[in-house]
């Protein structure tokens, strides 16, 4: 009977929510989790890097999803950013908030998403999608093309993934490389995101500023 009752209600959720929709749904809650479990001790730290690693990696599988079942939709383009800026400033908040790098860093992300998203919630029209509205060749490249967000969800998946070693006791994970060098490289992924980010903001102020409102 319990059997049942769960298949049914699988059903019945596959119905109103797409499975890219899931798939993002199911992102946000390992985040969560993550920062539930990554400090209680080495081995759940573990389990939290390898969720790190699956979460992140399947902010391609939604959208994949989507256009392989001619899912794609503008409700379900606004749901994958939000999680992005959801995973993003969790996690950017929580590693701040254990000192592992300057607050500022989480800040310029928070405030540089609040930007883009006003920008397009501004010049946004009913049928078109956050992604899809850049017209402009370079900044379709640096917002829209997969290099572009292929490379940025890869910083960001390496940097989430030190500083959360980082969070580890020393002498559990460093057996091959110190943990000045974990520092170290957390630190080049951090800048390398932060500016990607940047960058990526850079051609929605432009088309904000420079295109008649729709």
């Amino acid at each position: 009977m319990t059997i049942l009752t769960v298949s049914r209600f699988i059903k019945n959720i596959s119905k109103e929510l797409p499975i890219a929709n899931v798939v993002t749904l199911i992102r946000v809650i390992m985040a969560l989790l993550v920062l539930l479990i990554v400090q209680i001790n080495p081995l759940t730290n573990l389990i939290a890097i390898f969720l790190i690693l699956i979460l992140m990696s399947l902010d391609a599988l939604d959208g994949f999803i989507a256009r392989s079942l001619n899912a794609s939709s503008l409700n379900g383009s606004i749901y994958d950013i939000l999680a992005d800026r959801i995973i993003e400033n969790i996690f950017f908040i929580y590693f701040a908030s254990n000192n592992l790098f300057s607050v500022w860093f989480a800040l310029t992300l928070l405030i540089r998403g609040l930007i883009i998203d006003a920008v397009r919630t501004i010049y946004a029209t009913t049928k078109t999608t956050p992604f899809s509205w850049h017209k402009i060749t370079w900044a379709k490249f640096f917002v829209n093309s997969r290099l572009s967000r292929g490379t940025y969800n890869s910083f960001k998946m390496i940097t989430f993934i030190c500083y959360a070693g980082l969070l580890m006791p020393q002498g559990y994970l460093f057996t091959l490389i110190t943990h000045e060098n974990m520092n170290h490289l957390a630190h080049l992924f951090l800048w390398l995101t932060v500016s990607m980010a940047i960058l990526r903001t850079i051609p929605v102020i432009w088309e904000g500023l420079t295109r008649k409102r729709i």
